[in-house]
């Protein structure tokens, strides 16, 4: 008997082993903490570095952001408003002090120069829409469903993509193979400062019941100590809601996605463990083999690698709380010359990167390349064979536990399973999470001619049964 499987170990090469991978993963989430709370592209930041005559203003209808001048501009609101960002006024018009009637007392900016001359950087807000066909943004084309991942990476919804803003990630979605992953900023700080220039998914907030116009959506909240190792949670084990069952076996809750009412976080709050306990008695969940692949594996140091898994030699051990090392040190510094001799990214990296961390975007760039890679890698096919054994035949069996030695092409028949909580179980150990604690009941051995029947053996290779007149297995 054949099949075909798809290559978990296939990450585990040369060029990229496990720890280079979790090296990256970490760099990537520090990344996203080091940057505070907005996203603005490099760009911007290093061209403010170097230049600070420059504000930022943005447009009326909150769709960009200018640097302007900042001895072009004649009326700045006064700080006893406490405005925390500065916007345009749609009624001044430059050089002509009474096009405004609100004068001084006007809570925008009113500046001397055509915004039509200056650089614009899209941006994107979280607002509130009663309906997605009211967002004032560019949507994606009706008719197809997103799988998206959240933006700590651990849960798995189904979008429809009238309701995914246009981004780079979002118009990309069939030319890449990694998966489509929420934008951290547009749902956690309200606003992402690279716009339709994104990498990553921007999901309209639709409240039919919502009061008033460009309000805000709420903060999004990460599940607490969740990680990217963790298992996809199920989102039809909500109760009181219902959910279209998509034929993955994912869900896809209306008023979850159409609200997107989320607690807002504490501020400064970085959680950083992973305390999280998969449960194995709900269904389990059947994400897409790109989707699989890249939860299948431990990206996040926090939790532990497979046993058999390359790890990066350390000299001592390391404390879940320990910082980060900077992308300037030598350990990343093989990471990435690994990664050019892959041809995935180029020598600009190796002095982008000396002494200092690596900004957002390049690291962005650098983990989409990534798991670009992992994606191409899990695709490709492997067939291996199984080796006859009557466990595969039981007719009481759900089906039956295989096991395949690294390396080798053809599996062994481990033990028939009789308990369907016990796939969710294999799913959780595969996933790289303990098994939670309870015993899983099966039917207790039976007589079959003069031998008893063993469920529970565990012996590679061996068939399950024993003597009769075994004392223990009487």
């Amino acid at each position: 008997m054949t099949m075909d499987i798809i290559e978990g170990d296939s990450m585990d090469n040369e060029l990229l082993p496990m720890w280079a991978i979790d090296e990256i993963w970490e760099q990537w989430k520090q990344s996203n903490e080091l940057c505070g709370s907005t996203n603005f592209p490099l760009s911007v930041s290093t061209e403010n570095c170097a230049n600070a005559n420059l504000t930022k203003v943005f447009d009326a209808e909150f769709k960009c952001l200018y640097e302007v001048p900042s001895h072009l501009i004649v009326h700045m609101p006064s700080a006893r408003l406490n405005i925390t960002r500065l916007v345009a006024c749609r009624n001044y018009k430059s050089y002509e002090p009474s096009s405004c009637t609100m004068g001084s007392g006007c809570k925008f900016v009113h500046a001397d120069v055509d915004y039509n001359t200056l650089e614009t950087h899209p941006i994107h807000v979280n607002y509130i829409w009663r309906h997605e066909s009211e967002c004032t943004y560019e949507r994606l084309p009706a008719g197809e469903v997103l799988e998206v991942l959240s933006a700590d990476m651990t849960t798995v919804n189904l979008i429809p993509s009238e309701q995914v803003l246009n981004t780079r990630g979002a118009c990309a979605r069939h030319d890449i193979a990694e998966p489509l992953i929420r934008c951290k900023y547009f749902e956690t700080n309200q606003t992402c400062f690279t716009g339709e220039r994104c990498n990553f998914i921007h999901v309209v907030c639709v409240d039919p019941n919502a009061q008033g116009a460009f309000k805000r959506a709420p903060k999004v909240v990460a599940e607490p100590n969740a990680s990217a190792c963790t298992s996809p949670q199920h989102s039809n084990n909500i109760k009181g809601k219902k959910s279209v069952v998509g034929n993955n076996g994912s869900g896809f809750n209306k008023e979850e996605h159409s609200a997107g009412m989320r607690k807002a976080p504490e501020e400064g709050r970085h959680d950083g463990g992973s305390g999280w306990v998969p449960n194995v008695s709900s269904p389990s969940f059947e994400p897409s083999p790109v989707v699989q692949m890249a939860l299948r594996q431990g990206l996040n140091g926090t939790c532990g690698l497979p046993q058999n898994a390359p790890q990066k030699p350390t000299s001592g051990p390391r404390s879940p709380s320990a910082t980060t090392p900077p992308m300037g040190d030598t350990n990343t510094q093989e990471i990435l010359a690994a990664l050019r001799t892959a041809g995935v990214c180029g020598t600009g990296y190796a002095s982008a990167t000396t002494g200092r961390t690596v900004p957002q975007d390049q690291m962005n760039t650098l983990l989409s390349q990534l798991v670009s890679i992992m994606a191409q890698q899990a695709a490709a096919p492997r067939t291996i064979t199984v080796a006859p054994s009557p466990q595969l035949d039981d007719p009481a069996a759900v089906g039956t536990l295989l096991f395949l030695p690294r390396g080798a092409a053809e599996a062994v028949a481990v033990q028939p399973v009789f308990d369907g909580s016990f796939l969710s179980t294999v799913v959780t150990l595969g996933a790289g999470q303990r098994r939670c604690t309870g015993t899983i009941q099966q039917p207790r051995p039976q007589p079959l001619g003069d031998v008893w029947q063993l469920y529970n053996s565990q012996i590679p290779g061996h068939d399950g049964t024993v003597p009769l007149n075994w004392p223990y297995a009487r």
